[in-house]
């Protein structure tokens, strides 16, 4: 439960809780902040490297890049291509894709109170699948 009050040395105002936007604004300009920092080295991963041509992958990650790319086609939605002008690929094309997976009946937020949850254990994604 939030502090009624702000106590001395406590960084967080009591008053922070009551602005739920705002929170959320923080929070995501704090992420934002957080992705650009030299902390989170983008594009640095070995599979970076292999599409620069400076790492080869072994044959077991050949084999998972042909999946990727081919069976499996998570590259449909997950583009592993580098950009037209060579930017190096984000794994997104953007959207939202519903692949079919059943509900988890052991997720809590079916089990959430109604402030977060008014469907309960009927909630149904119906919205987005376009039903």
């Amino acid at each position: 439960m939030p502090p009624s009050s702000k106590k001395s040395g406590d960084p967080v105002p009591s008053t922070l809780f009551n602005d739920i936007a705002g929170t959320y604004e923080r929070v995501g300009r704090s992420i934002a902040a957080y992705e650009r920092s030299a902390e989170v080295n983008p594009f640095t991963s070995k599979f970076d490297y292999y599409l620069k041509g400076e790492a080869e992958l072994t044959s077991q990650e050949e084999w998972g890049l042909e999946l990727f790319e081919g069976k499996a086609m998570c590259s449909a939605c997950h583009l592993s291509e580098p950009g037209p002008s060579g930017e190096p690929p984000l794994f997104t094309d953007f959207t939202y894709d519903n692949l079919g997976l059943p509900k988890n009946p052991e997720n809590p937020f079916y089990y959430a109170t109604k402030r977060f949850n008014p469907d309960g254990l009927n909630w149904w994604m119906s919205d987005w699948v376009g039903s």
